[in-house]
């Protein structure tokens, strides 16, 4: 039996994870301690027999909310004023953790609901909120952040 990793659909929200045989060309090589394999721009890392998936969540906003975005923000001051000047920031920091290996998620934030996931939870509504409410989504889709 050849063993097996998963692979995971980053093109839907939440997540699928499909179960993949490992070709037995790669198998020797999965017998190494710490392997960090590349498919496809992902970088999947095996240790101690588990292969680890590195995801990263991104906050991500419609143009649609993108006002509201800021209306709702405590810290709004540090965002770019238009949407588009936040969309180039956000795509050259997206293709850079891609570039690095990492899956990345968007995880669009809802202005209508994200000020109640924050109260809920002693949370300001700023960016330590954002990184959270994202990271929340990667482990919830993958299992795993970073």
């Amino acid at each position: 039996m050849h063993p097996v990793l998963w692979h995971i659909r980053h093109t839907t929200i939440p997540a699928r994870r499909e179960k993949v045989e490992i070709p037995s060309m790669l198998e020797s090589k999965l017998s190494n301690k710490n392997l960090v394999l590349i498919t496809k721009g992902i970088s999947m890392e095996k240790s101690s027999g588990q292969i680890t998936v590195r995801a990263t969540g991104m906050a991500w906003y419609r143009l649609e909310d993108y006002s509201a975005i800021l209306r709702i923000m405590t810290d709004s001051a540090k965002l770019p004023r238009t949407f588009h000047e936040w969309l180039m920031k956000a795509e050259k920091g997206e293709k850079s953790l891609r570039r690095d290996g990492h899956i990345v998620m968007r995880v669009i934030i809802d202005p209508k609901s994200f000020p109640d996931w924050c109260k809920s939870r002693g949370l300001n509504i700023d960016a330590q909120a954002r990184i959270q409410f994202a990271n929340l989504a990667v482990k919830e889709a993958y299992g795993t952040t970073h």
